[in-house]
């Protein structure tokens, strides 16, 4: 009744081969420069950017943001070393210690040595001739202590203004209040030992020396005997 013969309904067989795909292309990359090697150190280094990142309730991106323009701003600032001068520089007023005079007297533009001392006014004459007969260099930049303040309130105040006008890189002395004051102004400090000042000078050579490589690349400083 409904005939013995089946018909194939089955689609019939391409008789061409399935299209080969394409490999696709490689994503799109932009091609960023490399960071400068001296800008990476002088931000990480100067700035103290990586400080902030061992506090982890704080957003990152946010602190190195604010790391940054920070870093900018000091960056404009010509580089400064703040030093004092009575058991840093010399004992008993005009006894040099040799070392600090010898590494000091090294520096050049565009670091500049601020002189920083609790010496009264009335003591400008002979501590400039001091300096000059040690052949240093930046003499005109001494601050001597105004009879109107004590020698903490002198330094602290000296010490904010430094930190505002100059990118100092780091303050010398042999005194708690020397220390203080940096630490109030957020600069770096190292200690001079009173009983072995020569000593603590051949101990910051180095830091010294790190210094020059970023701002004195082509001047060196030697270390000293």
């Amino acid at each position: 009744m409904f005939g013995s013969h089946l018909t194939d309904v089955s689609p019939p067989l391409s008789t061409t081969s399935a299209p080969i795909k394409q490999p696709l292309p490689p994503p799109l990359t932009q091609s960023h420069p490399r960071p400068d090697r001296t800008f990476l150190a002088l931000f990480f280094h100067h700035s103290r950017a990586y400080a902030p990142f061992s506090q982890p309730k704080r957003n990152k991106h946010m602190i190195n943001q604010q790391s940054l323009q920070q870093w900018l701003a000091q960056r404009n600032k010509q580089p400064a070393i703040v030093c004092d001068i009575d058991e840093t520089l010399c004992t008993q007023f005009d006894h040099p210690i040799v070392p600090a005079i010898r590494l000091l007297r090294q520096l050049a533009p565009p670091i500049i040595l601020l002189y920083l001392t609790a010496r009264p006014e009335g003591t400008k004459d002979a501590t400039v001739s001091f300096l000059e007969a040690q052949h240093m260099p930046f003499v005109q930049h001494l601050y001597l202590c105004p009879r109107w303040q004590s020698t903490t309130q002198h330094k602290c105040a000296k010490m904010r203004s430094f930190a505002k006008e100059y990118n100092v890189l780091l303050s010398i002395g042999d005194a708690e209040e020397d220390q203080l004051a940096s630490e109030a102004a957020n600069i770096p400090f190292a200690r001079i030992s009173l009983e072995d000042p020569a000593g603590s000078w051949h101990q910051l050579t180095p830091r010294l020396q790190e210094i020059a490589k970023t701002y004195l690349p082509n001047t060196p400083l030697r270390a000293t005997e």
